[in-house]
């Protein structure tokens, strides 16, 4: 999938798991839940190229219907032999031209969001002289408000915090500085009170 797509593993990992290291891990010996390892399972199936055959030995669940690949399924269903005497109602024409309009714009929308990580991601490699990405520019290369980032930081420093929720902006965040090397997520004596400061003022939380 990822050399079809021209991606890296890297990144399929991270849209199918929200972690850029989930398939190393599992090539290094690592083990990892039968929800997560299912919910990989069924984002490649939603998003299998039409002209990319399935792995064999490997059980496909069904794409979600009003995923790329769900839609591409019903749309060559569409195109197949229609009954004599009827033809596709006019509800069931609307129908189809939304589905294959959302098809579309989701690809669309997925090529956008992944030029624009790439982007952020060397935007972030650009570290500091005390190791840490650039606050600014992980902001407006990911489009995330402030305070977004600084709680994601306050919270995540260190490895604490656990695992903010897949597809989330923190978690988008989390993974950019991870990749990028950001030194506060290396070591879990390396936090940041300034973030954890300005976090608790957006939120209008009390310092203390």
């Amino acid at each position: 999938y990822a050399r079809h797509r021209s991606i890296s593993v890297a990144r399929v990992g991270a849209l199918a798991a929200a972690d850029g290291k989930f398939f190393g891990r599992l090539q290094a010996g690592r083990t990892c839940t039968l929800r997560l390892a299912n919910s990989v399972l069924q984002w490649l199936s939603d998003h299998w190229p039409a002209d990319l055959e399935w792995p064999e030995g490997v059980a496909r669940p069904a794409p979600a219907p009003e995923s790329p690949a769900g839609g591409a399924a019903k749309e060559g269903a569409d195109h197949g032999q229609v009954p004599s005497g009827g033809g596709l109602s006019a509800l069931e024409r609307v129908r189809r031209e939304i589905r294959a309009m959302r098809a579309a714009t989701y690809e669309h929308d997925l090529r956008e969001a992944e030029r624009r990580e790439l982007a952020a991601l060397e935007a972030a490699k650009e570290l500091g002289p005390d190791g840490r990405a650039c606050r600014q520019a992980v902001i407006e290369a990911l489009r995330v408000a402030p305070h977004v980032y600084d709680a994601t930081v306050a919270r995540y420093a260190g490895g604490r915090g656990g695992v903010p929720r897949r597809g989330g902006a923190p978690a988008r965040v989390l993974f950019l500085l991870r990749e990028a090397g950001d030194v506060r997520f290396e070591s879990g004596l390396i936090v940041d009170p300034d973030a954890r400061q300005r976090a608790d003022a957006a939120y209008g939380r009390s310092a203390a």
